[in-house]
């Protein structure tokens, strides 16, 4: 969630963060689940200033007004709809898969292991309006 901070305009304060999950997938809606979990957990790393929602991939209208999205794993046949709402709405789709970077239908992937590693797609950057502040652009690999 940390990289929310570094938009050049970030949400305001109690915005949707959707949390995108295939409901055909058993896999895509456990991640969503943990996610979820984690979104609302004690832990202060996880919490966030953003308002956590569930949305299926099948019903993105129910995302009207997130500027962020968190992808559940499992989720790739409705990569196609999630780059047409994150161009459409300008949101900033974040992944923990760097494959959806590279295919360029996420904004940007977090990978924990080995090590915190933050990818950039700038192609999707630039189509979905979503902008870094020049610092964060400095830290991250880009692709």
């Amino acid at each position: 969630m940390r990289i929310v901070g570094f938009l050049s305009k970030p949400p305001p304060v109690g915005s949707p963060l959707a949390v995108f999950f295939d409901s055909h997938s058993k896999d895509s809606r456990d991640d969503a689940q943990n996610i979820m979990a984690l979104l609302s957990g004690d832990a202060d790393s996880a919490k966030t200033p953003l308002m956590p929602i569930l949305v299926d991939l099948h019903n993105l209208e129910e995302a009207q007004g997130a500027r962020v999205g968190l992808i559940a794993l499992s989720s790739e046949a409705g990569y196609p709809a999630i780059l047409e709402f994150a161009k459409k709405n300008a949101v900033l789709m974040i992944s923990t898969d760097p494959a959806c970077v590279r295919a360029g239908i996420c904004t940007a992937a977090v990978v924990s292991a080995p090590r915190v590693e933050v990818i950039l797609s700038r192609r999707v950057s630039e189509i979905s309006d979503v902008h870094f502040i020049e610092a964060f652009r400095m830290m991250v690999t880009e692709y």
